[in-house]
């Protein structure tokens, strides 16, 4: 009965259906994650927008060398 080609292909359909829903669900927090990330870099944005140019933010922050 374990080599019969119906029940291989039954397995093989159920093997592929469930692959097929956990692709759906891991699209779906992608896209969930996407816009996560598109909220928090708009909230962002207008908060580092007057950092840009001051000098709070330097080119390299480095801590001191020590003496």
């Amino acid at each position: 009965m374990a080599d019969d080609p119906l029940l291989s292909l039954k397995a093989v359909r159920a093997t592929l259906q469930g692959l097929e829903s956990y692709l759906h669900q891991v699209v779906k927090d992608l896209e969930t994650m996407a816009t996560n990330y598109q909220v928090l870099a708009d909230v962002a944005e207008p908060l580092l927008k007057p950092l840009e140019h001051s000098k709070v933010i330097a080119h390299k922050a480095t801590p001191p060398a020590p003496n």
